[in-house]
């Protein structure tokens, strides 16, 4: 496992460091990923323009909180936090991951080498309707470890957590970079 080069506080505003930095900590990445990208001045500047309506008076933290949570599930946020990935792998230290994460994330890497096997077994092409069983399961399962490393709080969201498992696939060379995935699946849903 490569040692951390992640000082013990995280990156600096803006800050993007001549070396790739290496880290092990699922949460920390993301506040590394959080700091470069000045997370909290974007939410700030959002936040200005968040203006009441005709006089009616908001809570600014509750307020604060639904839009920073809106801003992590965005299409923005996702397409920054895989820039970031580029040079800032994530290098999952399994041993240091609960085992409810561990037993999820496991759960979703055997269907994808179960799909792995079957294609290979019917020469890269599996029947429409295999295919499609085989996809809502992975799907299913992928849901589950984000939800589960969200759980243990290592990801603010399933968003968050999805895409921290697929780096870990990546990693791995169960999955490759493409952070275009989610558009083309959506393009593929719509009539």
């Amino acid at each position: 496992m490569s040692e951390s080069l992640t000082p013990p506080e995280v990156i600096e505003a803006g800050e993007i460091s001549e070396k790739p930095i290496v880290e092990t900590d699922p949460a920390k990445y993301i506040s590394n990923f959080e700091a470069v990208i000045n997370f909290p001045k974007l939410v700030a500047e959002r936040m200005k323009l968040a203006q009441p309506v005709d006089d009616e008076i908001i809570d600014q933290e509750e307020a604060r909180r639904d839009l920073t949570e809106i801003l992590r599930e965005g299409q923005d946020y996702k397409q920054e936090l895989w820039n970031f990935h580029k040079t800032h792998p994530l290098v999952f230290d399994r041993e240091k991951l609960p085992e409810e994460v561990k037993t999820k994330i496991y759960r979703y890497r055997d269907i994808i080498e179960e799909v792995g096997r079957a294609q290979r077994r019917s020469f890269g092409f599996l029947d429409q309707e295999e295919a499609k069983e085989y996809d809502l399961e992975r799907g299913r399962r992928h849901f589950a470890a984000a939800k589960a490393l969200t759980e243990a709080g290592l990801a603010h969201n399933t968003t968050v957590g999805r895409i921290l498992i697929q780096f870990m696939n990546i990693e791995d060379g169960l999955d490759r970079v493409d952070p275009d995935r989610d558009l083309r699946r959506l393009d593929s849903l719509r009539p």
